[in-house]
């Protein structure tokens, strides 16, 4: 058995669910996924990953890019070593399953500082390697459900800088992204409210 087998065991006792990405349900909408690599490449290091879903944002992320969610996106997430302020790492033996899935806990110590909703958007400067791309786009999604209008029109800004420097599918997808938040918007921050 592999590492990456032994310690998809461990996580399956603590009650992850999945195969190559793992999710347990934590707290209200929050999850932990774990990715832990491509499981074709069995004995190769791995670079494991450590993410936090919110199924709320993910659900209105959906919504807004009219792509279907596939219940392991994240708001974000990054390799494990920058989550413990160690730098991007592989994982490999002679390290054991056990200290891996210790390693992970700690992680998710770390991370669920920034589980409420509120709290959220500061991952993104606090832990390196959680911009993912389109991060911005999550962003919005989160102010919108805190009801933040400045937020919002602050990362629509922000988006629209970074997605529109050139005609071009990143253009267009930005501007159907912008559409839909216009159009949603008055649910979230209420009726007048919304420019």
């Amino acid at each position: 058995m592999t590492l990456r087998q032994r310690l998809c065991r461990i996580l399956e006792t603590q009650g992850y669910s999945g195969e190559d990405t793992l999710k347990l349900r934590f707290y209200d909408e929050f999850s932990w996924v774990v990715g832990l690599g491509d499981p074709r490449r069995s004995k190769t290091p791995i670079p494991l990953w450590l993410g936090v879903r919110h199924e709320g944002v993910q659900a209105l992320i959906a919504d807004l890019m009219q792509l279907p969610d596939d219940g392991f996106d994240v708001v974000t997430g990054t390799n494990l070593g920058y989550v413990l302020g160690q730098g991007f790492r592989f994982e490999q033996e002679p390290t054991t399953a056990q200290e891996l899935a210790d390693r992970l806990a700690d992680g998710e110590r770390i991370l669920s500082a920034y589980c409420r909703l509120d709290a959220l958007p500061a991952i993104f400067d606090e832990i390196r390697g959680t911009t993912l791309p389109l991060f911005h786009f999550q962003l919005v999604a989160i102010h919108m459900l805190l009801g933040d209008q400045q937020g919002v029109d602050k990362w629509l800004a922000v988006a629209e800088r970074v997605n529109c420097k050139h005609p071009g599918p990143l253009t267009d997808q930005f501007r159907r992204f912008e559409a839909r938040v216009r159009e949603r918007l008055p649910e979230f921050v209420g009726p007048g409210t919304a420019e």
